[in-house]
């Protein structure tokens, strides 16, 4: 059943005429690749560790934390900067 279709749907676009129909399939179409790579199946388990393997999590360090926080010299309260965030 679904050759079928796809037979003929296959021989409606070897007919298709109209360019702009043409151009909206393609663009469908490449959508839909897109779509495909971009969503991966979720996971129904998985751990830290897991994660951490699969992203490369390399964590940094607190001295290294606090050196960039310094230099960035944020001298608003933290009110201030939730604020901001409205």
């Amino acid at each position: 059943m679904i050759q079928e279709r796809k037979y003929n749907l296959i021989q409606q676009i070897v007919l298709l005429q109209n360019e702009r129909l043409l151009a909206q399939l393609e663009a469908q179409i490449n959508q839909q690749r897109l779509w495909d790579k971009a969503v991966r199946p979720m996971k129904t388990e998985i751990s830290v560790e897991d994660l951490i393997k699969e992203q490369n999590y390399k964590p940094i360090s607190k001295k290294s934390f606090f050196e960039q926080a310094n230099a960035i010299q944020i001298t608003e309260s933290l009110d201030e900067l939730l604020e901001m965030l409205d």
